[in-house]
């Protein structure tokens, strides 16, 4: 029998034997993928892999770059993309460089309409919490297309704030949405049956079943003030306005540039070549291309290492759908 004839008919349940090792192989890795229980509390101290993104690999001092972009609402979604949560996304990223004792500054790359309130608080927490476990900390904030409303509330957290010249900002102001159908339901017969515990009238506060009473709009307007007294003392102190600023612009109107520079609202228009400079400085180090500038993404799984697949970077953020889909009624820093 010749070699060729020999392995011919053979050839077939090489193959057979060769696939089926194969997927034993992933079997056998997936589950010790799966199976395997961290050595550390992963929420506490999250993990990623480190791309170099820009400088001196061997720098001295190191940068992580961050992305805040999109809604800044909480939950995730599968109908147009992926399903991280954007906030607990960017608050591990953040616990992540503050675990992390090389990290000198965080660059926040913002582009964001705001969301909200607790969301944007926790993230402005979260930067404040960041430069307190290591002296000398900087966070440097760059307004990309949009810093608006919880975008800015965050952004207060930075020692600097650079906004590239086509930026919107600033939007200072508390909003709560519902719609009213009540009228709609008289029209065609329809009637609300509700039922609420005794001495619970307040429980269909902006029901949308029926008109809302002057008493539930007073206590809902509390709310909301208390909710821009906040916002405006941290943007008051986070940039060391008087008043007569905070009440003549902090009304909820959005900002060019120009305007948000005039006045105080950031430091700096340019570029992210800018916003480095400007790490620089503050790190005592005046060329930024020797800073070592690292961005995070999420490990790959087993799959994605065995077919070579890049896993989906840290800072994904929820698919555009409308705010108002995915939230509820709620209060808002958000600007529309």
């Amino acid at each position: 029998m010749s070699i060729k004839s020999f392995f011919a008919k053979r050839l077939p349940w090489m193959l057979v034997l060769f696939l089926f090792m194969a997927c034993a192989y992933m079997f056998m890795l997936l589950r010790a993928s799966m199976f395997s229980p961290p050595d550390h509390p992963v929420d506490q101290k999250p993990e990623f892999n480190e791309i170099w993104s820009y400088g001196d690999e061997d720098g001295g001092k190191k940068v992580v770059r961050i992305k805040l972009d999109g809604a800044i609402m909480r939950g995730s979604s599968m109908l147009l993309g992926s399903g991280v949560d954007m906030v607990a996304s960017v608050k591990a990223q953040i616990r992540a460089a503050t675990n992390d004792k090389d990290v000198d500054a965080i660059l926040l790359e913002v582009n964001s309409p705001g969301g909200g309130v607790t969301p944007s608080d926790e993230i402005y927490h979260a930067l404040l919490q960041f430069k307190e476990e290591k002296e000398g900390r900087k966070v440097v904030v760059l307004s990309r297309d949009l810093m608006a409303s919880g975008g800015y509330y965050v952004a207060m957290a930075a020692d600097h704030i650079v906004a590239e010249p086509t930026s919107l900002i600033g939007s200072i102001g508390v909003l709560i949405q519902s719609m009213n159908v009540a009228e709609v339901m008289e029209k065609v017969g329809v009637k609300d049956v509700t039922v609420v515990s005794e001495k619970s009238d307040n429980k269909t506060l902006l029901s949308p079943f029926k008109e809302m009473k002057e008493e539930e709009q007073e206590i809902l307007q509390t709310l909301v003030d208390e909710m821009y007294d906040r916002f405006a003392n941290i943007v008051k102190t986070g940039r060391g306005l008087d008043a007569a600023v905070m009440d003549e612009f902090a009304d909820g109107r959005i900002f060019g540039p120009a305007f948000a520079l005039e006045n105080d609202f950031i430091d700096e228009i340019g570029y992210f070549e800018d916003a480095l400079a400007s790490i620089g400085k503050h790190l005592g180090e005046d060329d930024p291309d020797q800073l070592h500038v690292v961005r995070y993404a999420m490990p790959r799984s087993v799959v994605e290492s065995l077919l070579g697949v890049e896993a989906g970077g840290a800072g994904v953020s929820m698919p555009d759908l409308p705010v108002g889909l995915r939230s509820g009624t709620r209060v808002m820093y958000l600007w529309r």
